[in-house]
């Protein structure tokens, strides 16, 4: 059945009423795992949270909020003119050579002071990024380990549009059985340590030889009588 086109509008702005964000919000609270994430710059003293993620390692389900990317590092400064001096390459340190500056990105505990996690180039917050987070699940659905990935959009969004894309895109990764040995059969022995004999099995002409002989003698006996 086709609607009308003023339905069709109303639904469609029923659909994107606050009461639909709403939902969503109240869906991702079902999801039974939770994982915060922290950035650590190099520079920083502590991690500080920046992504809270919701998610069901049975479905793979995932939902994200709490979104706080930590801040860019300055640009570095332009490079001197030509006719200006320099400086003697003994007075130069280490903060005057451009060097890319890294940020920690992983689990934190604050009450064990236990991290783990990996280092990224800071610009990988810097708008425009696809972030792509991994979250390495334990038997017990529980995050163990962070896996991060950073890569330039190719599809920017428009001049003057709101970028709707999701900050981090969320993968679990859940453990997998791994392959299982092929074993022979255990090998029985008796009280003494020793393999009890097996007696091995017979063909049906071991079986029955003396029934085919028997049949053989009275064949021949019968033939010799008619003479």
């Amino acid at each position: 059945m086709k609607l009308h086109p003023i339905y069709t509008a109303a639904l469609s702005a029923l659909l994107a009423s606050p009461g639909s964000a709403e939902s969503k919000a109240s869906s991702a609270l079902l999801l039974p795992h939770t994982a915060t994430l922290y950035a650590w710059p190099l520079s920083a003293a502590t991690p500080s949270p920046f992504l809270t993620v919701r998610y069901d390692p049975r479905t793979h389900e995932s939902a994200l909020s709490n979104y706080s990317p930590p801040p860019l590092p300055l640009p570095p400064l332009p490079a001197a003119e030509p006719n200006e001096p320099t400086h003697d390459s003994a007075q130069v340190s280490l903060d005057d050579i451009a060097t890319p500056q890294l940020t920690r990105v992983g689990l934190y505990s604050p009450a064990t002071k236990k991290w783990s996690g990996v280092a990224t180039d800071a610009t990988a917050f810097a708008p425009g990024e696809l972030r792509t987070v991994t979250l390495h699940l334990d038997e017990a659905g529980e995050a163990w380990r962070v896996g991060f990935e950073a890569s330039l959009s190719t599809e920017p969004a428009a001049q003057g549009k709101k970028d709707e894309r999701a900050p981090v895109v969320v993968r679990l990764a859940t453990p997998t059985p791994g392959p299982t040995p092929h074993v022979n059969k255990p090998v029985l022995v008796d009280a003494e340590g020793r393999q009890p004999f097996v007696e091995p099995e017979r063909s049906l002409f071991q079986k029955y030889w003396w029934v085919l002989v028997g049949v053989a003698v009275l064949a021949l006996a019968g033939g010799g009588g008619d003479k």
